[in-house]
């Protein structure tokens, strides 16, 4: 009996230290360190909602209008994927409600391949030809996110994204009209792209500061494009270049 009760107490003790009690916040009250490591990190995403850890290893966990969920500490330190952070099935407190208003999104979307908040729509309404295409071709991902959205070198297009336990996340991009296929983006960092895309990024925006992160597309035909994210004084910008360094458009 005693040894019972010993393995019973034991057993408590080690469900209330991997239980993670989150309550939700508002996107606006995050620290301003936090909101600029998602802009570097993921500069293609908007905050959808936060929540603030009450007793845990980290501070934040956010969720991105790609419904990726990433972990962050007040200092801004970007630490990965959220469920790291979770016991299995001990999610505490409450969430939704984390944006600037009762069942809102929050924060700003960024022009470009995903992150325009509020353009979502549900995965199950997606055309079949798009649902065909990543059925035959993106097997063992799973479907976590769809909207419209406009690139400036196609114009309207439709967002989907993707993941696979393990894997980086990527966006699947279709034109909005024909439903075929155009090309894939996935993050890359900044200091990995071609040095002709850097050379011409230094040469033509000297004032402006680069994200950390980029968006490496690739398109159907195997081309690659980047798209580069940048930031002076509260304007920001994006340029879509070639791999050689041609400039293609941007805002």
């Amino acid at each position: 009996m005693f040894l019972m009760a010993a393995c019973l107490v034991l057993l408590t003790a080690c469900n209330k230290a991997t239980t993670t009690t989150e309550e939700a916040v508002a996107v606006s009250s995050l620290p301003a360190a936090v909101t600029e490591s998602v802009a570097n990190n993921y500069p293609d995403a908007a905050i959808a909602s936060a929540s603030r850890v009450l007793n845990g290893a980290t501070d934040y966990i956010l969720v991105l209008n790609t419904q990726e969920e990433v972990a962050f500490k007040s200092s801004g330190e970007c630490q990965g994927d959220a469920a790291q952070f979770r016991g299995e099935g001990n999610r505490g407190g409450h969430r939704g409600g984390g944006g600037d208003g009762p069942g809102r999104p929050g924060g700003q979307g960024h022009h470009g391949v995903g992150g325009r908040c509020g353009r979502g729509f549900p995965v199950d309404s997606l055309n079949t030809a798009i649902k065909s295409y990543i059925a035959t071709n993106y097997s063992s991902y799973t479907i976590r996110h769809a909207e419209l959205d406009t690139l400036c070198s196609v114009g309207a297009v439709i967002s989907v994204g993707v993941s696979q336990a393990g894997l980086p996340p990527v966006r699947l991009i279709f034109s909005a009209t024909s439903f075929s296929y155009l090309m894939q983006g996935e993050r890359t960092e900044y200091a990995t792209i071609p040095t002709a895309v850097q050379t011409y990024i230094t040469a033509n925006y000297a004032n402006f500061s680069q994200r950390k992160r980029a968006i490496k597309l690739t398109l159907a035909n195997g081309d690659l494009e980047y798209m580069i994210f940048m930031h002076q004084a509260g304007q920001r910008k994006n340029v879509l270049l070639k791999a050689d360094g041609t400039f293609i458009c941007g805002h």
